[in-house]
């Protein structure tokens, strides 16, 4: 998908791990059609979005624990 040029009149969404995700979703589910879905922090790991707005350092979300992992 295109990157909307102007944003003027169009819908979109902007979805964080709060209520707002809450909201997206009993938006979708009543039909709600959003022009881009922009994506904060970690819920872009969730959720389908156009852009991702992440403002907490990337390691954050991307670093992987094996703190867990149990070999045979």
């Amino acid at each position: 998908m295109e990157p909307i040029k102007k944003l003027k009149g169009k819908t979109v969404g902007i979805v964080g791990l709060g209520s707002s995700q809450l909201e997206y979703n009993l938006a979708k589910s009543h039909g709600q059609h959003f022009d881009e879905i922009w994506a904060i922090n970690n819920v872009a790991s969730v959720i389908y979005h156009d852009r991702v707005f992440m403002m907490d350092p990337p390691a954050r979300f991307l670093a992987v624990s094996y703190t867990h992992l149990t070999l045979p």
